[in-house]
């Protein structure tokens, strides 16, 4: 009995589509959050961007995700101009509690600039910031 009963929530929780979003801005503006200012590495364009949202942090995950986190996307800064995101890196910035984020060398950012023009990566521009980083 207790397999069947498994068996059915697996097979409903496998039919609901998996959704990561990025928190709306307004709600971020209603919500008193903060804005945080990025470079992005290829092209040097100066953007902000929400990076936190409101949680209930009962267990918190190594990406900085909850259970349930439907607005993972949100700490995944996206370069406006290139579609280039930046990864947070698993750590918290210890004064802030922030996500860290990544710091490229002059060779990354070289390397940066081919796949980020590429039509496979642009292809991607639908899907989560996770998934495309």
């Amino acid at each position: 009995m207790r397999r069947a009963i498994l068996a059915g929530l697996l097979a409903t929780l496998a039919a609901i589509p998996a959704y990561a979003g990025v928190y709306p801005a307004d709600m971020a503006e209603m919500d008193n959050m903060e804005q945080v200012e990025f470079t992005c590495p290829v092209g040097g364009e100066k953007f902000s961007q929400y990076i936190t949202y409101p949680h209930l942090a009962l267990e918190t995950f190594s990406d900085g995700s909850h259970m349930g986190d439907n607005w993972v996307d949100t700490q995944v800064p996206l370069c406006p101009g290139n579609g280039l995101v930046l990864l947070p890196l698993k750590e918290r910035d210890p004064e802030t509690g922030l996500p860290v984020y990544h710091e490229y060398s002059a060779d990354e950012v070289v390397q940066l600039e081919t796949p980020i023009t590429s039509e496979e990566y642009r292809a991607l521009a639908g899907e989560t910031r996770y998934l495309r980083a």
